[in-house]
Parts: C-alpha cells; sequence; structure tokens
C-alpha cells in the first residue's frame, strides 16, 4: 500500500465516512475512491484538490507525506486554473509572529490563469500559498488583516521586493534590499525605521519566499 493511499484510508476512518460517501462528496466515482484507497492510482489533480480542500490538509502532505503546512503547495490544474492553500499561521509586519505549530490549511483559494498572469506573471505555479498579515508596518502596502500571495520557491533576495522571512525565531513580511556586505530590512510605513543586518546576522535571516500579491481586505 502506498503512503498516499495509508493516509487517504485514515482520514477516511477520521472523519468516520465510507469511501462510497467521499466519492459522492467530491464527485468522484467510487470505482476511483477505491483504487486510491487500495494504492492501485493516484487521484488526478482535480480530483487531489477536491480531496484536500474536503479534509483540509494539504495537497503536498497528502502525495508526499510532507509536514502539515509546508509552504508551496499550490496545484495548477489542467484547466490552467490554480488552487492555492490559504494558512491558518500570520505573518507579522511588526513586531514579528510566532509560529509554535506546523500552519495548517484553513482553506483554499482558486484563480485563474489570467488573474495570475495579471498580477504575478514570474511567480511558480506550483508553488504559491497564502497567509494573513498582522501589523501595520508595511501600510499602506499590506494593512493588518490583509492576505499575503507568497512564492516559496524564490528563497533569493533578489533587487527591492517584499519578502516573507524568519529572523530570530520570528516570522516577518518585509521589504528586502541586498547590498555589497548587507542586507537592509524596510517598512513601508515610514513610522518603522529600517534596520540593517551584515555578517553572522545576515546569515540568521531566512527567506520563505517572495510576496507577489495581497488582498487588501475592505472593512465596512
Amino acid at each position: 500500500m502506498s503512503g498516499f493511499s495509508e493516509r487517504l484510508n485514515t482520514l477516511i476512518k477520521d472523519r468516520d465516512e465510507s469511501q462510497a460517501d467521499l466519492a459522492r462528496t467530491i464527485g468522484a466515482t467510487r470505482q476511483n475512491v477505491s483504487k486510491w484507497a487500495n494504492g492501485l492510482a493516484l487521484p488526478r489533480k482535480e480530483m487531489l484538490a477536491k480531496l484536500a480542500e474536503h479534509f483540509q490538509v494539504s495537497p503536498a502532505w497528502l502525495i508526499f507525506g510532507s509536514e502539515p503546512g509546508s509552504y508551496g503547495d499550490s496545484i495548477k490544474l489542467e484547466s490552467g486554473d490554480v488552487v492555492i492553500p490559504v494558512y491558518d499561521a500570520q505573518f507579522s509586519c511588526g513586531d514579528g509572529a510566532e509560529h509554535s505549530e506546523f500552519p495548517q490549511t484553513a482553506r483554499f483559494m482558486v484563480v485563474t490563469p489570467e488573474w495570475l498572469n495579471r498580477y504575478a506573471g514570474s511567480a511558480n505555479r506550483n508553488s504559491l500559498s497564502l497567509f494573513p498579515c498582522v501589523g501595520d508596518s508595511m501600510a499602506p502596502t499590506i494593512r493588518d488583516g490583509d492576505l499575503a500571495i507568497i512564492d516559496s520557491s524564490q528563497t533569493r533576495v533578489i533587487g527591492d521586493a517584499i519578502y516573507a522571512l524568519t529572523y530570530s525565531g520570528n516570522f516577518f513580511i518585509k521589504r528586502v534590499q541586498v547590498l555589497p556586505t548587507k542586507l537592509v530590512i524596510k517598512s513601508d510605513n515610514p513610522a518603522y525605521s529600517p534596520f540593517e543586518v551584515s555578517g553572522p546576522d545576515a546569515e540568521a535571516i531566512k527567506i520563505l519566499g517572495r510576496v507577489y500579491i495581497v488582498l487588501n481586505v475592505n472593512r465596512p
């Protein structure tokens, strides 16, 4: 039995549902679900996305057994649409946020290729994830409660752009600039002063991905 089938059977058992129940819920045939559960086949991308959404787990965990919350679990469907996982963990636009556990997939967002081409033409379609942001240090670009789409395949700082990063055990979203001997970490809010890191301190910064799109939340 494959690792995928073991994980699928565990999820089915935990939900106390039958293979027939699962097939009806996600719009699959009972025969296909039986093949997946018995390790005879893997689901196509569209069905994988539906399984992940139904069980509220990441597609990467279903297929590969990666830790829940592994960044960059988006799936490009045959239609061209991209399914992006939305995680419940937060990135700080302020003094830093701690991730005490692996972030869990909260829900999924499906976007069209035309939408991605317009707003994130060079982003990797298979390495996208979406996280909520807290704090006001990146305002007005990113406001408290906004959502950031991150490309986790871009772990090197190229030019002046906004990145998700870890530093001193905390998770941030900041604008990062590379200079010959140091990194400059900037906030878009002028009330926050930039700071510079170099030498061993610069090596302690881990770039988790580049922020490509910010979804601003409008409050009434």
